[in-house]
């Protein structure tokens, strides 16, 4: 079941193109990653289709309706959230759930999830950043939304509470949640979501499943003196998934029946010399860090 469509959406502030021409469907209980560099589009994106921001072009739509009758069923976390430094866990939420419109007696439940039941009397000045971040996770989970939207949820979390960040992302999802994040942190996108748009200047450069992004067993960088004669053999002998030139050495990508050796091998057939040879195992952050010098 679709979620979201959003078709060929932009935005511009001034000379500043934050987003170009972005599209992408999200189905149902998919955690989709928006992964990119600081000042990619991120959260412009998200800012537009929670209705904060217009597009200058483009739409986007909720469950195929108008987004107005679908926000009860979202819940948001944009940027850094505002809460009331002297007032309690408890009156702070009772204040998001008036504002949301929403029952209050969750309020225990989604501190509980948090793991901050037992601070619930506690002033929101004697949290640590960690605690502080939890308390805005449980506030937009208030009202048991269907659809989480979170911006760059563990910003300034140390290891344990990224860790925490995440098993509450993924057992949330398990509960039938649509997820969307936003993030700039390679690992925690591949260790926590289903699927990845990947971004840079506010366009696109890939997106899909994770697994089917990463799905080559090596990637192989070579380099030679006579580059522009191998890259002309790799490519033309359609061995391998992939082959490009980036930042002057040649990328390739294996099929699943390629060994590294063989492009030695083929290279050594061809009477090239090659200067470099490194293979690396495929991962969400090779195939972002790729797509970050080729683009």
């Amino acid at each position: 079941m679709e979620v979201l469509r959003i078709e060929d959406v932009s935005k511009r502030y001034g000379n500043t193109q934050a987003v170009n021409r972005f599209s992408l469907k999200i189905n149902k209980g998919n955690i989709y990653g928006i992964l990119g560099p600081n000042g990619s589009g991120k959260t412009t994106i998200l800012a537009v289709i929670l209705g904060i921001i217009k597009q200058d072009s483009g739409f986007f739509q909720w469950y195929n309706t108008k987004k107005n009758s679908t926000t009860k069923k979202l819940g948001a976390l944009l940027e850094t959230p505002n809460f009331y430094s002297y007032l309690s866990l408890e009156k702070n939420l009772k204040i998001v759930a008036d504002i949301k419109k929403v029952d209050t007696y969750s309020i225990d439940e989604v501190l509980e999830k948090t793991g901050l039941l037992e601070r619930k009397y506690s002033k929101y000045y004697t949290l640590s950043l960690g605690m502080k971040q939890r308390l805005a996770l449980a506030s937009v989970l208030l009202g048991d939304p269907e659809i989480l939207i979170l911006d760059e949820p563990t910003n300034g979390l140390d290891p344990e509470g990224i860790a925490d960040v995440r098993e509450m992302i993924l057992n949330q999802a398990k509960s039938g949640k649509t997820i969307i994040l936003a993030s700039h942190i390679l690992t925690e996108v591949q260790k926590t979501c289903t699927h990845v748009a990947i971004l840079r200047k506010g366009r696109i450069l890939q997106s899909g499943e994770i697994n089917s992004l990463i799905k080559s067993k090596n990637t192989i960088v070579v380099s030679s003196d006579e580059n522009e004669k191998l890259f002309d053999l790799l490519t033309r002998s359609g061995l391998y998934e992939k082959v490009e030139i980036i930042n002057n050495e040649i990328s390739i990508d294996l099929k699943e029946n390629s060994e590294a050796k063989d492009v030695n091998e083929f290279a050594f057939k061809h009477n090239i010399i090659l200067t470099k040879f490194e293979a690396y195992k495929k991962s969400l952050e090779t195939e972002f860090l790729r797509m970050m010098k080729s683009s």
